[in-house]
């Protein structure tokens, strides 16, 4: 169950983290393919709305002061007719004029070439610092004037945007659109070079995607490890939940055997006295007596971790209480013939509830009494460590395995197997003194040896 809420929750983990990074990086992308289509389209306006000059030598072409300052940029055209400028020409293709265009603001060479076409889509003139073949314009100018009045077009293992526009320097004559057959007059064809722009989009796809899988891998692992430490809590109530049930059902289940048994015994004997069947009404007594001693532990113990038991304050000699409370329990050392030491300050005053704190300690000593050796000793000793007491109960006997010791405060857990109840225990007298101790803000601490001693540490505040 835990596994697959664990799976769940590292899915859902791992969803939303993708989509964050998917409208992140979408956002990001957007942006940056809008600002580079923005940037193309000024840059194919200014080499579109260039003007044109004829017949000019290349040098003289752009002037700052000849007036065309205010275009968005100038398209430097030499005509082949021009004086001296038969060598801007390519002589495999009389169509093709060398020419360069810039930019009017930055003085930026646009790498950009027009086509001029009449209204049959035959080529007029070319303007390019491009080497190109007849064919290759013809092809060119008719796959341009076949795919409408703008887009893109790949050749020469270059990317190209393009705009049909007519012949003229008024913008009031740019085509609205391109329907092939139906071009109004002489038209020119203007690309420009997009190549690098897209390469730098695409290098931007390529780099979110591995910045997006490393960062999924990295979350995913981080999310994995997260989810396991905030599942584990609840595993473990969950499983002590489910233990705690059975052992109770299991505790209480042998009193009520024995109690309905001895009923079945009277009722059997229908004819009898009370009198003659006091031995089965006393098994019957013992029996409800220790289903009220297990309900009561449990109606304790759930009371203590909810915090309904937390009593008034009040302050209290804390050496007095642990005599007192030894002394109440001579009787049961003399049976097993046990040497009770204890050291203990004259006075030690503490702040707290003196019932709660009184019944942790007898829990501790009763259960050192109990688990000591015939013959064996019961040391106590108390002593002050700054602004807190430090209660040491010890026994000998045979200890407490290294495998039993993480569980000796869970509920109803013994270390005889056989979960004999000779001794009165039900495995909640230690969860009970902890869930005290925890309430009154100290702590226990166990510490055994296997066959040797066994010691429990009681820290309160003072």
């Amino acid at each position: 169950m835990f596994k697959k809420l664990h799976r769940k929750v590292l899915l859902l983990n791992t969803a939303i983290t993708l989509a964050v990074l998917l409208i992140a990086f979408g956002a990001v992308y957007a942006v940056t393919l809008s600002t580079v289509n923005a940037e193309n389209q000024r840059r194919l306006d200014a080499a579109t709305g260039a003007q044109l000059f004829s017949p000019q030598p290349i040098a003289a072409a752009y002037d700052s002061d000849s007036g065309h300052n205010g275009t968005i940029s100038a398209f430097v055209a030499i005509d082949p007719n021009a004086p001296n400028s038969g060598a801007m020409t390519n002589a495999d293709n009389p169509y093709l004029v060398n020419t360069i265009v810039r930019d009017g603001n930055t003085g930026e060479i646009i790498a950009s070439f027009s086509i001029e076409v009449d209204d049959a889509g035959d080529i007029l003139r070319a303007y390019s610092p491009f080497s190109f073949s007849t064919e290759q314009l013809q092809q060119i100018a008719q796959t341009t004037l076949d795919k409408g009045h703008q887009s893109t077009l790949t050749f020469g293992g270059r990317t190209w945007l393009y705009e049909i526009v007519p012949f003229s320097n008024n913008p009031q004559n740019h085509l609205g659109g391109y329907q092939p057959g139906r071009l109004p007059g002489h038209s020119r064809i203007v690309f420009l070079d997009i190549t690098d722009s897209m390469k730098t989009l695409q290098d931007l796809l390529l780099t979110f995607l591995f910045v997006g899988l490393g960062m999924l891998a990295v979350i995913f692992c981080v999310s994995y490890f997260f989810t396991m430490r905030a599942i584990k809590p609840v595993s473990v109530a969950w499983e002590k939940q489910r233990k705690f049930v059975a052992d109770a059902s299991h505790e209480l289940k042998t009193p009520l055997a024995t109690m309905m048994t001895n009923y079945d015994v009277v009722l059997s004997n229908e004819e009898s006295t009370v009198a003659s069947q006091k031995e089965w009404l006393g098994y019957l007594r013992i029996g409800m007596d220790r289903m009220n001693r297990v309900i009561s532990n449990l109606l304790s113990l759930a009371k203590l971790e909810s915090g309904e038991l937390t009593g008034e304050k009040s302050t209290f000699d804390l050496s007095a209480l642990i005599a007192d409370s030894m002394q109440q329990m001579e009787s049961q050392a003399q049976e097993k013939n046990l040497s009770i030491i204890s050291k203990l300050p004259e006075q030690l005053l503490a702040e707290g509830n003196e019932d709660l704190t009184e019944q942790a300690f007898s829990i501790l000593f009763d259960n050192a009494l109990k688990y000591a050796d015939e013959g064996g000793t019961v040391e106590v000793l108390l002593q002050q460590d700054k602004k807190h007491a430090m209660c040491t109960v010890k026994n000998t006997g045979k200890g407490i395995s290294p495998e039993e010791l993480p569980h000796i405060f869970d509920r109803f857990y013994r270390a005889d197997a056989a979960r004999t109840s000779e001794d009165n225990s039900h495995g909640l007298g230690l969860p009970i003194a902890l869930a005290i101790v925890e309430q009154l803000g100290g702590s226990i601490k166990a510490r055994s040896e296997e066959g040797g001693c066994t010691e429990f540490v009681l820290t309160l505040k003072l």
